[in-house]
């Protein structure tokens, strides 16, 4: 017990004597004080910020996925097949519960076999065709053009109009172009 009570003293005295040196440090220089003792704070608070920050961000990424099954029908999709299953379950039964059961799935099947059959003709109907990347596809006119002498296609493609238009050649020019 007397143990207990002397080192309970000089646990105060400590306390107290780094009490007064932190005083006489904040008096003595204010903003380097006031920067340890945000730093401490920011270091209590930083594990708990970042478990905020985790568990927002589970219940945000949880709510999107939600919301996006439910906007792309994957969550009225499971609903609808599992009634189907229930619904084939119940039609294996030999009552008159499981008879219009399994009634109700002949319909259906063969509704959707018809379904099937008219997507499938869409399916085919609707395809784009295939390109030729770019290029252009021969015709009977180009392969006429490609055909003939580079001396007709030069006559094709001078008009009177292009010709009447071209301002005689200089002596100059003639001697460059021999």
């Amino acid at each position: 017990m007397n143990v207990k009570v002397e080192e309970l003293s000089r646990q105060a005295a400590d306390t107290t004597t780094g009490a007064v040196i932190s005083v006489v440090e904040a008096a003595a220089n204010p903003v380097q004080a006031a920067g340890r003792q945000v730093r401490r704070l920011e270091r209590k608070g930083q594990p708990a910020n970042t478990q905020a920050r985790r568990r927002a961000t589970t219940t945000v990424n949880h709510t999107a996925d939600k919301a996006a099954a439910l906007a792309d029908g994957t969550i009225a999709e499971r609903l609808v097949l599992a009634g189907f299953r229930v619904v084939k379950s119940r039609a294996r039964r030999q009552d008159a519960v499981g008879e219009v059961a399994f009634r109700y799935l002949e319909f259906v099947n063969g509704q959707v076999g018809n379904a099937l059959r008219s997507l499938r003709k869409l399916d085919g109907v609707t395809t784009p065709p295939v390109r030729n990347g770019g290029r252009r596809t021969e015709t009977p006119v180009r392969r006429a053009v490609a055909n003939t002498t580079p001396t007709a296609r030069k006559a094709v493609r001078r008009s009177p109009r292009t010709s009447a238009r071209r301002a005689p050649r200089t002596s100059t020019q003639a001697q460059r172009s021999a």
